[in-house]
């Protein structure tokens, strides 16, 4: 499945077979989603703790002892004590994150992963993972991560008590929504076992699918990565080049030096008519353009310019217009 898609044989597995559309079909967000969970987080269960775990637990202010034996899992399920929108009690209902991080005695992490999706299309999700996510680290510290393909942070639909009953709230940073919750259902609670809405606050966080990225980039760089771990680096490295979510970074323009650069002569020409424009210019690499023309009779690129001289060797060309159905002339 891995190669597969980095060489590009699930274009119409994702895509329309039908039609010969490439383009990935609505029906395949959640599929395309779940592979790139499966690539990258996958990819955590078999490097070397140093190369994966130890970096993203860092950037989550999380400790991380040499000696603990962590457990990545992928899309668990457990039933979860919640209020509905617009219900006055708690109740039963099933969970199941993407990904959950165990390091016995250290630490717990939940991940809710979106690609195509929209977080908090569904507002009562990550209420329900803060909830998992406090039931399983059991006195542990713990987080709740969300990762998306924005490089900014998401705001999304915050709640509110009115009426005796919980009901959807406006827009708020991420964290502040998922803890306005845990503040709105204060009064409905029946038992303790939920976690305060400042300890939801200080444990929801965010990351991008390219910061995501970076970690396992700076890993391959590493002169210690073995050569198999190398291999496995390349190719979830290509998977996000391959969906985008990596892109070269920008360092600026590359200026050429005006010693090496050489002049060039170009005429403008006009389908068939007098040269209107003569330019001579310093050439620079440009692609080339059907309308400009080096000389007189050959045809060939003209590169762009960086400066340039210009003189007219002929006068304006005289225009011609239709008035009262007779062609006059200026």
């Amino acid at each position: 499945m891995l190669l597969a898609e980095i060489q590009g044989k699930l274009r119409g597995t994702f895509g329309c077979t039908a039609c010969g559309n490439d383009r990935i079909s609505p029906e395949a967000l959640v599929a395309t989603e779940d592979a790139l969970t499966s690539t990258a987080f996958g990819a955590l269960r078999w490097l070397r703790p140093d190369l994966g775990l130890l970096p993203f637990l860092r950037l989550l202010g999380l400790p991380f002892a040499a000696s603990a034996v962590p457990t990545v899992r992928l899309w668990p399920w457990d039933t979860i004590p919640v209020v509905g929108i617009g219900a006055t009690k708690f109740e039963e209902v099933g969970c199941e994150p993407d990904v959950t991080i165990d390091l016995p005695e250290q630490s717990f992490v939940v991940v809710e992963v979106k690609l195509g999706a929209i977080l908090g299309s569904d507002p009562l999700q990550l209420p329900k993972e803060a909830i998992f996510a406090h039931r399983h680290a059991r006195g542990r510290p713990w987080r709740l991560l969300c990762v998306t393909p924005s490089t900014t942070a998401p705001h999304i639909q915050g709640f509110s008590f009115e009426r005796g009953r919980l009901a959807l709230g406006q827009r708020m940073p991420l964290a502040e929504a998922v803890a306005s919750y845990f503040a709105a259902t204060t009064p409905l609670r029946r038992s303790a076992g939920l976690p305060s809405a400042s300890e939801v606050r200080a444990a929801v966080c965010w990351m991008s699918w390219s910061s995501f990225g970076a970690l396992f980039e700076a890993a391959r760089a590493q002169a210690s990565t073995a050569p198999h771990e190398r291999t496995l680096l390349d190719d979830v490295v290509a998977i996000f080049r391959r969906r985008g979510l990596i892109r070269p970074v920008f360092h600026g323009f590359e200026v050429t030096r005006a010693q090496s650069l050489r002049w060039n002569a170009g005429v403008i020409w006009r389908r068939g008519r007098k040269p209107l424009w003569s330019i001579s210019s310093k050439v620079t690499p440009w692609s080339a353009s059907p309308w400009l023309s080096a000389g007189t009779r050959t045809r060939s690129s003209f590169r762009g310019f960086s400066e340039i001289s210009v003189r007219r060797p002929t006068p304006w060309p005289k225009l011609q217009w239709l008035s009262t159905g007779a062609k006059r002339r200026r």
